[in-house]
């Protein structure tokens, strides 16, 4: 009789899969085997500044709400968030003068301190690649408002 025929021993059958990379880790079968947990997905809180924000658009006559948010929104140096905080301001409070001059605790202009359409101007003004949007603020106010300061600023920004 003939004697089987020899095999080599890297195809020889064997149990241990350690060198094998196409073989699941034992982690990988642990966490397919274990119970999944069907969490809702997270829904993120609203920020300070976004709660107020709804609050305020739901009574708007609140100062001391509406110096929070403008403080929230210069806080987080995000010029979208400062232009949404003026534009709700501005809009509910047009011209501002005397009505907001708690404004002037925390807006840090030279010697312009009475009106948040002022604050909301020099917002743009630090930048020269914002001059232009601070040019579109002021045509905008100047029309309707009465504020000798508003005024005066624009003059001093012509100069």
């Amino acid at each position: 009789m003939s004697e089987p025929p020899t095999v080599d021993p890297k195809l020889e059958y064997s149990d241990d899969f350690s060198e094998d990379r196409t073989q699941p880790t034992a982690e990988i079968i642990n966490a397919l085997n274990s119970p999944t947990k069907s969490e809702p997905p997270e829904v993120p809180t609203p920020t300070e500044l976004d709660s107020l924000t709804a609050q305020l658009r739901d009574k708007p006559h609140d100062p001391d709400g509406w110096k929070r948010l403008v403080e929230l929104a210069e806080s987080s140096g995000d010029i979208e968030k400062i232009r949404a905080t003026y534009d709700a301001l501005l809009k509910q409070y047009p011209n501002t003068v005397g009505y907001f001059d708690f404004l002037r605790s925390f807006v840090y202009l030279t010697c312009f301190q009475s009106s948040a359409q002022i604050a909301y101007i020099s917002h743009f003004l630090t930048n020269q690649n914002t001059f232009g949007e601070a040019e579109e603020l002021f045509k905008k106010f100047l029309r309707t408002s009465p504020s000798v300061d508003l005024w005066k600023f624009y003059l001093t920004y012509v100069r």
